[in-house]
């Protein structure tokens, strides 16, 4: 069990990220794609109420691990989590706010291919839902 966890927070390092400034800028501000967007993790592990809370820890630790690695600052207030039962499945979407559709596609994408347990990961960022 302990090593489902551990996968599983690898996996979960794909799910969000805080996104970084880009260098368009107009006004003196910096912009960004879009307001809002989402990224679903579906794992391979059976969505089982008294294991969830385990499942969220572990991936918002993966997700701030990965985040480091990468020297992205990962602000918890940019992003809302919920755990979802997805066809059996233990899965969570992320919403996060503020999004760079191709950094956090990067992200997910990079986090994905570190884990066995992600079934699969679908990013909604400007209306245009990419499958990892």
């Amino acid at each position: 069990m302990f090593h489902s966890v551990v996968i599983l927070c690898i996996a979960a390092a794909s799910l969000a990220c805080a996104p970084k400034n880009v260098t368009t800028k107009t006004g003196g501000k910096t912009t960004r794609d879009v307001d809002q967007a989402e990224v679903i993790l579906v794992t391979k592990a059976n969505f089982n109420p008294k294991m969830n809370p385990i499942y969220m820890e572990a991936i918002r630790s993966a997700i701030d691990q990965h985040a480091y690695e990468r020297g992205i600052i990962n602000n918890h207030d940019l992003v809302q989590e919920e755990s979802k039962d997805i066809g059996g499945k233990f899965g969570v979407v992320l919403t996060v706010i503020d999004a760079d559709c191709d950094e956090l596609k990067d992200f997910a994408s990079s986090a994905k291919e570190m884990s066995l347990l992600v079934e699969h990961t679908i990013v909604n960022c400007g209306g245009k839902p990419t499958a990892l």
